[in-house]
Order: structure tokens, then C-alpha cells, then sequence
């Protein structure tokens, strides 16, 4: 059954965020717990009373995104300045990851999200291969909301699209779709994968990012962690699978340890959420409940932040009985 619309958006966030704590723990930014091999356990801090990051600046400033677009209801590009004026030679992948806000929120018109997404690329002057992965994030984002990744022909039909501009898919992602397409086919190793695809830059970030998630689009702890195995310098690649894998498989898909072990989780952030006691599962899960919100064309977004969110009881089949 295809997840619904709100499902979704609270998905690709909080699947975002789970890959960028991965992302973290990888780098020994975790604190609290000793390290274990993060390939075979990849949150030694699962069940630890609480863990702290010092910071998720990936996570951060997309819901900044989010508090903008619930805030404005329009695309400003002059208001998104700070979140995709970036340092020169900034991994295209990451300011595609800041873009996904925008992605979620006009995914209903494919066309009006990546014309939106160039538009405000091109006014910070972002390079073309920024602009390109962006654009392609947005065309992934808005067909998998609206149930339009029917994976076994997708890379083919996005070929087809780009063939005959029908859609706009950049130049320099076609070789990089053809790329995947030969691996998928042949069932390449990560290996082999990380090798074809780092000859494909400045794609070798997003390119994996894909590759892991069309190769195991089902499992969302392999995905991610194969993500984070091929290019551990790369932070941008866990949250956009993880993004993609949310959209693809809805909340259900993401393992019940992974969000228990988020709920432990508080940044090193001073704002009043923070102060108030929200942990990162419930801050991720309130924006995006007011995105999707808004984009229902709710009067007032806001007044679901102080909304109280339960968590799913997940049980074997006859384990809960009435008592």
C-alpha cells in the first residue's frame, strides 16, 4: 500500500536525519558511548540513555527550509540565501540536500519544482552541476510522493525523458543514469560501484546515494550503511538515501531501533526547542507535520508545533491481546 502524503514527508525527514546521525557517528562525532565497528553495528548508542552531538548542520538547515516555507507560503529566493549560499566547491549532493524543503512542497508539479529549485540555485549562483542534482533530487522527490517510482523501468524512463527533453534532466546526469543502469543490471558489488562512480565526477556523492538506494530500495539500514561505507568524507550521502528510502518505504520502513535510538538524541543547539526538552525524533517529526501542513493549505501551520506525538506500538502478530 503506498504510504500516504503526510507519512511521507515525516519519512523523508526523519530518514534524513537517521542518516546523518550515521554520518556522524562515522566521523566519532558521537559522544557518551564507546565506538564500536559502525559497519556491523551502526548505532552503538542504541540503547544508551541519551546521546549528544555537538551538531547536524545538514538537518539544521533543512528545517530552517521548512520554517521558511511555513512562515512565507512563497519561494523567496532572497530569504533562502543563507541556507544555499555555500562555499565554492561544495559537494553538488549537499546543496541538493538543502533544496529537498522545497522538493517535498511543490512535488504535486514536477515541472514547477525543478523550475522553482533553478531558479533560486541560479540567483546564489550556484554551478551547473549544483543546479543539475538538485533538479534531478526534485524530479526522484516529486514522483515518489505522487507513486511514480516503479523501479524496474525507472533509470530507463529517465533516460527516455531525457532524451526527449520532455523533462528537464541536466546533460551531465544522463551519463551518470547510464552509469547506474549498467550496475543495476549486472548486480556490481559496492565496490565496483564506488569505482565506476568516482569516475563520474562532480556526481561521485550523489551518484552513490542513488546506486545504494535502487540497489536495496527496500532496506533502509543497508542502504544507509552501504552509503556511508563507499565515501565516509562524504555527509551528504546517508541523508539523501535516507531521504529517497523514507519517500520510497513511508515511517513503517524505518526501523523501530533507529527512531528510539534518535529520540535519544539532542543536539548541541541553544535554541528554545532544545531548551524545552524537544529531542531530535519529535523536533524532525513537529517540522514536518507543519510542512505538510501547509501544503494542505492549513491557516495556521504553527499551531501544530505543540502538537503531543505518540510513538507507533510495533509488536509481533498476536502479542498485543486485551487484558
Amino acid at each position: 500500500m503506498h504510504p500516504s502524503v503526510g507519512e511521507q514527508f515525516r519519512a523523508a525527514l526523519l530518514g534524513m536525519a537517521i542518516g546523518e546521525c550515521w554520518s556522524a557517528l562515522a566521523a566519532g562525532l558521537a559522544v557518551q558511548e564507546p565506538r564500536s565497528p559502525w559497519l556491523i553495528q551502526p548505532l552503538p548508542f542504541r540503547f544508551a540513555p541519551a546521546i549528544s552531538l555537538p551538531t547536524l548542520p545538514h538537518t539544521d538547515r533543512v528545517l530552517a527550509g521548512v520554517e521558511g516555507l511555513v512562515h512565507q507560503r512563497a519561494i523567496v529566493p532572497e530569504s533562502w540565501h543563507g541556507l544555499v549560499s555555500l562555499p565554492a566547491g561544495t559537494d553538488p549532493a549537499t546543496v541538493a540536500l538543502y533544496t529537498v524543503p522545497l522538493a517535498l512542497f511543490l512535488h504535486e508539479d514536477e515541472r514547477k519544482a525543478v523550475q522553482q529549485i533553478q531558479n533560486l540555485l541560479s540567483h546564489n549562483s550556484h554551478p551547473l552541476e549544483a543546479i543539475e542534482t538538485a533538479s534531478f533530487l526534485a524530479l526522484m522527490v516529486s514522483r515518489g510522493l505522487r507513486g511514480r517510482l516503479h523501479l524496474p523501468t525507472l533509470i530507463a524512463n529517465l533516460l527516455a525523458d531525457g532524451a526527449s527533453r520532455s523533462m528537464p534532466i541536466g546533460d551531465r546526469i544522463i551519463p551518470l543514469l547510464q552509469t547506474l543502469q549498467s550496475l543495476l543490471k549486472s548486480r556490481a558489488d559496492l565496490q565496483t560501484a564506488i569505482k565506476l562512480l568516482t569516475e563520474n565526477q562532480p556526481f561521485t556523492t550523489f551518484g552513490l546515494a542513488l546506486y545504494c538506494w535502487l540497489s536495496t530500495p527496500n532496506e533502509f539500514q543497508i542502504s544507509v550503511g552501504r552509503g556511508m561505507y563507499g565515501d565516509r568524507t562524504a555527509t551528504s550521502s546517508a541523508p539523501i538515501i535516507g531521504i529517497l528510502s523514507g519517500i520510497y518505504n513511508g515511517v513503517a520502513g524505518i526501523p523501530v531501533r533507529d527512531r528510539i535510538a534518535i529520540s535519544r538524541i539532542h543536539t548541541g543547539s541553544t535554541s528554545p526547542d532544545e531548551r524545552v526538552g524537544f529531542n531530535l525524533e519529535e523536533k524532525v517529526l513537529r517540522e514536518a507535520d507543519r510542512l505538510w501542513s501547509g501544503w494542505c493549505g492549513v491557516y495556521e501551520p504553527g499551531s501544530v508545533a505543540h502538537a503531543t506525538f505518540s510513538r507507533d506500538a510495533v509488536a509481533a502478530p498476536q502479542v498485543i491481546r486485551p487484558r
